[in-house]
């Protein structure tokens, strides 16, 4: 039995990893903007329309509550501020596509230790366009999958290019890797 194998392209291994859009990537690329935390720009919006939320909630289902009651909102000022702030969020989306090597690297690097491995790897990023936090339904439908990674495997072939390096507890590390980006509209 081969650990950590999915399968072989031009007989070399991979594993496949699926995962959704990371919530410390995204955070990463909104500081990098000079953007405040998601959480507190949504907040900040809530409050400065006199929208309640219950703030002492762990930050991931206030951020998701934020989200909904934000979205329901009626308010034209509350509107666009909810669509900048989704089109903030797919701003960082597209450069991350656009730029996979260093969305892949930072998986890489973000790993925590007792799953670490350097494996060649495919990551498939689900990614639900209009609501983000429910990216995780996209595992449950395998027609939809089946289609994406079909389609992208029949094209795929291994070149320098999807050569990472990464760092990871003071070694450095080359992998084989790509991510394959799928986008429910």
């Amino acid at each position: 039995m081969i650990k950590k194998v999915d399968f072989f392209v031009d007989q070399i291994p991979f594993d496949l990893k699926v995962t959704y859009f990371p919530d410390g990537f995204m955070a990463l690329k909104w500081k990098e903007k000079g953007l405040k935390p998601e959480l507190t720009e949504l907040k900040q919006i809530a409050k400065a329309n006199k929208i309640k939320f219950d703030s002492t909630q762990k930050n991931k289902f206030l951020l998701s509550e934020l989200l909904t009651r934000l979205s329901e909102s009626h308010l034209e000022s509350v509107k666009n501020d909810i669509s900048e702030f989704h089109k903030t969020r797919w701003k960082i989306i597209e450069e991350a596509m656009e730029n996979k090597k260093e969305l892949i690297k930072w998986l890489y690097e973000e790993q925590g230790e007792r799953r670490f491995d350097s494996a060649n790897r495919l990551f498939l990023v689900l990614i639900e366009k209009n609501n983000l936090e429910e990216s995780w339904k996209l595992k449950r439908n395998i027609d939809f999958l089946r289609e994406s990674i079909g389609s992208y495997l029949d094209k795929f072939k291994i070149n320098n290019n999807l050569e990472i390096n990464f760092d990871w507890k003071d070694e450095k590390y080359t992998s084989v890797s790509d991510a394959l980006f799928i986008v429910k509209e």
